[in-house]
């Protein structure tokens, strides 16, 4: 059902990616260091590679952005500064959207086949000597004067194209060549080795054949988003190429008689590094899509989010894996004997031509509230392809309209815990039961939907929009899994339908005092013996901690240790369901400090449970946990909720100002960053969580990505509740005691502010439960090192 998610290579970008990495491989071992060479520029005309996104009424191929991101990705591996992305992306692009017909049929066939080397002139250096460029009439020409203080590989092109003022001040944009009476180049070497120049102009005159005919300044406007959205593509090779080499190096460098990657510290720092590249290709991924679409449009503000969005989230982090890379070199790292220098060095040229990422952010934050003041969301659809699914989306819509009651949404609104209320959260499960929707994620036939991952996402896109109350996931994603994958057939027709009817509500008997995230050294113990009536049982004996909503549940899933002198901790561990009926169990409460009652201790005081209440076999308990956790860590779509909750945060701004359309505190510049800051960072983690499903879909493993995912949810969701209690100001020392906080109808606060610092307390948690991001760090290590 519904259109599929595809963020994969076709077979074509494939190839092409495999071509140019191959290519860029043999340049980089030749010509390490070299600077540009227009025999190497040859070279990729004579591939096809400057053709490749011109016209194919003009010798081009036709093909997009896309492609351009596929080959930039592999230039930045090498890393080889070739003009392509001001070449090719930047001034072919404004020539193809502003140049008519005749000039497009002059310049474009030569650009393509490598004999017209054109590259923008646009930047002016405020309060420089020559000013601005202006244009003026002069008969039948036009006369330039003024000054271009930085043209990248401006000393190597054929022709420049240049902006400039007329005198209603209007951009006009002129195709100037190479030897123009009243040029002066001036040139000199670049950071990146790709040499650049200045232009002055004293009384150049071009004919009006030389001035761009179309609608030039939006075409340049577009071209250079599309480069800005391109310069990511190529980070994000060099990033991955950084990695694989630091990673490499501190396998093999010994310090004190071990290799450098069996620290943890620089394990943990190499995982971030990964997290970095992951997040920042996911990101351009989506930001070429969203550009795409937004180009079919006509809709160049949402282009231009976009590409602001993306290039302040992957500049800032290939600047960090860069330098991470040339600290984690050590002395080495520093000198020219190695490329990690030359890759910051083409970093900080990107940088200077396309913004970094401070400068994008501002940018983001500028062109947000540009689109908030018109009644736009400031976030954007993720693809075209979802638009095919507008049906299903209005069918989940009506659903939410008819089921979702006010009273349901404030009750989710104002939980301050980890998860729903049970009374709300249980109500919620029942009507999407009804519905049969309770378990998307589930097999058909097993009570499951039968969606597609596109359909699971817009249905917890919507949900999180419209305020449901997240459902409790012990049973239906982390029990119910289990049960169905290690479970035998009485287990799974016994327990399977009861989680998804609600009639189940489960909690998990993991951590134990002393033992934390490490798992395998749990004593709680279970001894097997035989009862009166001849069956056999466990006898459990022993404790359990941070056990979330065992004062409420009817069952447990809990590891317990059954071997006797195993060699390895992990060996030993089985895994038992139980009721929490059982005689023996006693749950003492904890309060946490944000005044919830979420978590208990449970204690096991002889408490006998059935052998056959063991799930899988037994000592096999530490397999099923490795299993379950994985569901844990990243089997939810986390960014909707994400959104969600930064939405509220912003209410508490219309909460003062009166609506979110007056601006007030949102024009405050730090305010405005820290709201971009964080939407950027929930963009790139749901274009991460769409490329695993779309991974998923097409039978790859994504790996270690689950604890990416929780890793990076978990921080994103304290920066917001942060950024919540920051908006209080002086409203955050109210205390709001009562729980649940929905049952208590007076407070000094509004509804959008009564729940923020409980919110912000019981966030602490989010790093810590699950595996705490160190845990995390060190699975991603372990995947990416070994």
């Amino acid at each position: 059902m519904g259109a599929p998610m595809n963020l994969q290579l076709d077979d074509e970008q494939r190839l092409l990616h495999d071509s140019v990495v191959r290519w860029v491989a043999a340049r980089s071992a030749s010509d390490a260091g070299a600077s540009v060479s227009r025999e190497r520029w040859a070279e990729m005309a004579g591939f096809g590679w400057l053709a490749m996104t011109l016209p194919a009424a003009h010798e081009g191929l036709g093909q997009g952005l896309a492609e351009a991101c596929v080959l930039a990705q592999a230039l930045g591996a090498g890393p080889l500064a070739d003009p392509y992305l001001p070449a090719i992306v930047q001034a072919a692009g404004a020539l193809v959207g502003g140049a008519n017909e005749a000039q497009q049929a002059r310049w474009l066939p030569r650009i393509a086949d490598g004999s017209l080397l054109v590259v923008p002139a646009d930047r002016e250096r405020t309060g420089s000597r020559g000013g601005r460029t202006l244009a003026r009439r002069d008969g039948s020409n036009w006369r330039l004067d003024g000054h271009k203080s930085v043209v990248p590989c401006g000393a190597l092109a054929d022709a420049w194209l240049v902006s400039a003022a007329d005198e209603t001040g209007a951009r006009q944009y002129f195709m100037v060549p190479g030897g123009t009476d009243g040029v002066r180049m001036e040139a000199f070497e670049s950071v990146d080795g790709a040499g650049a120049c200045a232009l002055h102009f004293s009384g150049a005159l071009l004919p009006d054949a030389d001035r761009l005919a179309g609608a030039a300044q939006a075409a340049f406007e577009q071209a250079t988003d599309h480069a800005a959205v391109a310069a990511c593509a190529e980070a994000v090779g060099a990033m991955q190429a950084m990695l694989a080499a630091t990673v490499a190096y501190t396998r093999t460098r010994q310090q004190f008689g071990k290799p450098l990657s069996m620290n943890q510290v620089l394990r943990h720092r190499m995982a971030d590094m990964s997290v970095a590249c992951e997040e920042a290709r996911s990101m351009t991924i989506g930001a070429v899509q969203q550009v795409i679409e937004a180009d079919r449009r006509g809709d160049p503000l949402a282009r231009s989010l976009a590409a602001a969005a993306v290039r302040a989230k992957v500049a800032g982090a290939a600047r960090r894996v860069a330098e991470e890379a040339i600290q984690l070199h050590g002395g080495m790292g520093v000198t020219e004997e190695l490329n990690m220098g030359r890759y910051l060095r083409r970093l900080l040229a990107l940088d200077a031509l396309y913004g970094g990422a401070e400068t994008h952010l501002r940018r983001h934050a500028t062109l947000r509230a540009t689109l908030r003041r018109s009644g736009g969301a400031a976030h954007l659809p993720v693809q075209a392809e979802m638009a095919a699914l507008d049906g299903f989306r209005d069918e989940v819509r009506q659903f939410l309209a008819e089921e979702l009651s006010p009273e349901l949404v404030r009750s989710a609104r104002l939980n301050t815990s980890v998860f729903s209320e049970p009374h709300t959260g249980l109500q919620w499960h029942r009507a999407l039961h009804r519905r049969g929707w309770v378990a998307p994620a589930w097999p058909a036939q097993r009570g499951g939907t039968g969606w597609s991952l596109a359909q699971r996402w817009i249905f917890e896109t919507e949900f999180a929009v419209a305020g449901a109350p997240p459902l409790s996931p012990l049973g239906l994603r982390m029990a119910g899994p289990v049960i169905m994958h290690f479970g035998t057939p009485e287990q799974k027709s016994h327990y399977l339908p009861r989680i998804l009817s609600g009639e189940d509500y489960w909690c998990q008997g993991y951590s134990e005092p002393g033992s934390g995230s490490d798992l395998a050294s749990l004593s709680t113990r279970a001894r097997r013996e035989r009862g009166a009536d001849g069956a056999e049982v466990y006898v459990i004996n022993g404790s359990k901690i941070w056990t979330t909503h065992a004062h409420l549940a009817n069952r447990m899933f809990a590891l317990v240790r059954t071997g006797e002198g195993e060699t390895r901790k992990q060996e030993g561990i089985s895994f038992l369901l139980i009721d929490m009926a059982t005689p023996g169990i006693t749950v003492r409460p904890i309060r946490s400090a944000s005044g919830d009652h979420e978590v208990n201790q449970v204690f096991f005081d002889d408490v006998r449970v059935p052998v056959a209440c063991r799930l899988g076999e037994e000592g096999q308990g530490w397999t099923i946990a490795k299993y379950l956790l994985e569901f844990e860590r990243g089997g939810a779509i986390s960014a909707g909720r994400l959104r969600a909750a930064l939405d509220r945060v912003e209410r508490l701004v219309a909460a003062e100002e009166g609506s979110l359309a007056d601006g007030g505190a949102l024009d405050d510049p730090d305010i405005a960053l820290a709201f971009s800051a964080i939407e950027i960072d929930i963009r790139a983690l749901e274009m991460t969580e769409l490329r695993v499903m779309s991974s998923l879909q097409v039978g790859q493993n994504p790996g270690s990505v689950s604890s990416l995912l929780k890793l990076r949810w978990s921080e994103i969701h304290q920066s917001i509740t942060r950024l919540g209690v920051r908006l209080l100001g002086s409203d955050a020392l109210v205390w709001e005691s009562a729980r649940p906080m929905h049952l208590a109808e007076h407070s000094v606060l509004d509804d959008v502010a009564r729940p923020v610092v409980a919110g912000y307390l019981n966030a602490r948690a989010f790093t810590i439960f699950g595996g705490t991001s160190e845990i995390q760090r060190e699975i991603i290590a372990r995947d990416v090192i070994g």
